[in-house]
């Protein structure tokens, strides 16, 4: 009698998929339905017990079949909380799982915390938040951005994208200013083409860094939708309303600023960084933001590549967004993302953030070639938080032997530019209607009024939370 299943994917093809969905957390079943996707489900088939047989085979193995006790997991969770000093057993248990394929069970972890560190255990444990209402109609219907400026002490500020509807993290940046509406609109532009489209609407408090944003999502929803030329295409969030990004800082803050904080604060401290100095803020920003963006780039896929804790005052699809993001429909979503075209970028581009821009300049660039030609000099060590410091000074006693020369005395004399740049502003074309605040009662009539094709309206209850009793409570379930 013929075999009546399907045959498995060939495995060349089909170890990728499976490496792939076991390291984001996936048990065999959800790995199975995911994995088959890749393939013409009409000649291959998938089950779950065939991707525990693949699993083994290739040393994909378990949480109970890694055996991880305290003392084998100890050594990396200490690397961890090095970095994040604050950060609790969930957020630990994924990193151990993405950063070093460690899959220890949640319990474990909580029972190091609780011996090293009791009373940040018990203050995770009981958090009260306020909760606030947010109506989304699916993927990429908002994208919300925020600023931040907490580091400015450092002379380095922060900036942040989230779709509200998944808690997708589209960017966050970090650059000697957030003022500056080209530089924000560089980072609106870049994610845009990455996903090869823009929301519906983007949103923010109104200040004018954000000008070049709205500028950019209005002018490129008008030139595909002609209905819509009356309108601005974005929407300013006042008195706190802006709600999403400030949870993001929230839970930033609480996750990934202490660690990073303490380190920078050494600099100040030991009087070996000066930001009122030009030759210490020029290298500690040629050398440190280059470092901190891909600190927070991994923070970023970390966020992206986990799942939230499930909440049951949210109507939000629960999954990891990266997942949802890439099949909405499998998570009972929209997206009703806008399509634009390679060449219509290109115009945004070059009216609100062309590429040649001083704001784009890490540093001057006769600075930056000194730099470089000493931190050859000095056989390039790679900068992390544990390294950062001792290679600033090392560079920071190379060039000081070159202070005089001229095309270092020239790059000082551009300060006064730079603060200039911060002071740009990209006006608002005038005439346009704005757009109100969405509610539960004019919802369906915003979205028409923004995408004239009627869409499946949603009801998306976002950051809502009430009192937590279970054993540990974090911050980053918010997002």
């Amino acid at each position: 009698m013929p075999n009546q299943h399907k045959p498995c994917p060939p495995e060349a093809e089909l170890k990728p998929a499976i490496e792939r969905f076991y390291r984001l957390g996936l048990n065999d079943g959800e790995i199975a339905a995911k994995a088959i996707q890749y393939f013409d489900t009409e000649e291959y088939g998938l089950s779950a017990r065939s991707v525990k047989r693949f699993r083994t085979k290739w040393g994909f193995l378990s949480t109970r079949q890694q055996r991880h006790t305290l003392d084998t997991v100890t050594p990396f969770i200490e690397v961890i909380k090095r970095r994040y000093p604050q950060r609790g057993a969930d957020a630990i248990t994924k990193a151990l799982r993405m950063e070093y394929n460690i899959r220890a069970p949640r319990y474990l972890v909580l029972d190091y915390l609780r011996k090293t560190e009791p009373e940040a255990v018990k203050a995770r444990r009981y958090r009260r938040f306020i909760r606030r209402r947010f109506w989304a109609t699916g993927l990429n219907d908002v994208w919300a951005i925020d600023q931040h400026d907490k580091w400015q002490r450092f002379g380095l500020f922060l900036h942040a994208c989230v779709d509200p509807y998944h808690g997708y993290i589209h960017w966050v940046k970090i650059w000697w200013t957030n003022k500056n509406p080209r530089l924000i609109a560089s980072f609106y532009l870049e994610a845009a083409r990455r996903e090869g489209g823009i929301p519906l609407v983007t949103q923010s408090d109104p200040g004018s860094e954000n000008f070049g944003v709205a500028n950019a999502q209005t002018y490129i929803r008008h030139r595909l939708d002609a209905s819509l030329s009356d309108t601005l295409q974005h929407r300013w969030m006042r008195k706190h309303q802006n709600i999403k990004p400030e949870a993001h800082w929230s839970v930033m803050r609480r996750d990934f600023s202490p660690g990073f904080e303490n380190l920078l604060d050494q600099g100040i401290q030991n009087g070996w960084y000066n930001p009122n100095d030009a030759m210490d803020s020029y290298l500690f920003r040629w050398l440190g933001i280059p470092w901190l963006q891909r600190e927070l780039d991994e923070w970023v896929y970390l966020h992206n590549h986990t799942i939230r804790r499930a909440n049951k005052h949210k109507m939000t699809p629960h999954g990891i967004p990266e997942l949802i993001r890439e099949n909405p429909a499998d998570y009972q979503s929209i997206d009703v993302k806008v399509l634009v075209p390679g060449e219509l970028f290109d115009e945004a581009e070059q009216l609100w953030a062309p590429p040649g821009h001083p704001v784009f300049e890490l540093v001057p660039q006769g600075f930056a070639q000194y730099a470089q030609v000493c931190y050859e000099a000095i056989q390039e060590p790679v900068v992390t938080s544990d390294s950062f410091w001792d290679v600033y000074l090392a560079l920071r006693d190379v060039l000081t032997e070159h202070a005089g020369d001229a095309p270092l005395q020239q790059a000082f004399l551009e300060t006064p530019q730079e603060n200039r740049l911060m002071d740009e502003l990209l006006p608002i074309p005038e005439g346009l209607k704005e757009l109100g605040p969405i509610e539960a009662g004019n919802m369906a009539a915003a979205a028409n009024a923004r995408e004239p094709s009627a869409v499946p309206q949603q009801e998306a209850l976002c950051a809502e939370f009430s009192d937590m009793d279970d054993d540990e409570f974090e911050d980053d379930d918010i997002l």
